[in-house]
């Protein structure tokens, strides 16, 4: 890890809980995740790929936007440490916020999105040609 723990992932630890996170598409759309604060990008991306029914991660990546730069987040990195980050910055995504989903419960608590956010986006673009066959994919 290059960070000490947020206080998001003390809280997770100590209630034996997991991070609620959203993950931005290219399209607008967002998805919430569960994480735990020992995941990596990999596993996120599974998770979210999982999630929306996508049926291969390759070629996807997780990239960290904010209002100043946006960044590739390399497979090995912890989503914590990001979060984290974000925290050391006082970066309003730190702080859960209400999204909306379709849910008995009403609207759920998360973190992302505010000046700082997870993008979920394709990585490795292929020939033009090579039109995905997975309509997950390809609306994506």
């Amino acid at each position: 890890r290059r960070y000490p723990p947020s206080t998001v992932e003390i809280m997770s630890v100590q209630t034996q809980s997991p991070i609620i996170c959203k993950v931005f598409f290219m399209d607008g759309k967002t998805k919430a995740v569960r994480l735990h604060p020992v995941d990596t990008t990999q596993e996120v991306l599974t998770k979210v790929a999982k999630k929306i029914g996508l049926q291969s991660v390759e070629g996807w990546a997780l990239y960290e936007m904010t209002k100043e730069s946006e960044r590739f987040i390399r497979s090995y990195e912890y989503i914590s440490d990001i979060l984290a980050k974000w925290e050391g910055n006082d970066c309003l995504s730190t702080q859960p916020s209400a999204y909306e989903t379709i849910s008995k419960k009403g609207p759920k608590m998360a973190l992302g999105g505010a000046d700082s956010r997870l993008v979920l986006r394709k990585r490795v673009y292929r020939h033009v040609h090579d039109i995905p066959s997975d309509p997950i994919e390809y609306h994506l």
